[in-house]
């Protein structure tokens, strides 16, 4: 099964990300395939030690990618990260599968 792993990031020490890799490689341990926007962010350049403004990220060119990997038509699930509920964008993330 292919998931987009969704959950809070901003406003968490480190965005998160150690928590998403964690996630990501238990699912991946169970044999599924995982879409990760902490792993994306890393891939292009993306350091969680610093501020979005010192890494120049551009939250909505950020968001336009997560929402193309849950609408793409491999992508079978999201798998919802604890607090996402209190996170706007992982909220939106939800949102939008389930409206598709």
């Amino acid at each position: 099964m292919r998931y987009y792993l969704a959950g809070p990031m901003r406003g968490i020490p480190l965005y998160n990300f150690p928590a998403f890799i964690d996630h990501t490689w238990q699912l991946r341990d169970r044999g599924h395939e995982v879409i990760s926007p902490a792993e994306h962010d890393l891939e292009m350049g993306f350091d969680p030690a610093l501020s979005l403004e010192e890494n120049n990220f551009d939250v909505k060119r950020a968001l336009a990618w997560d929402i193309a990997q849950i609408i793409d038509p491999n992508t079978e699930a999201l798998f919802m990260m604890a607090g996402w509920e209190a996170s706007t964008g992982a909220s939106i993330e939800h949102a939008v599968a389930h409206g598709i």
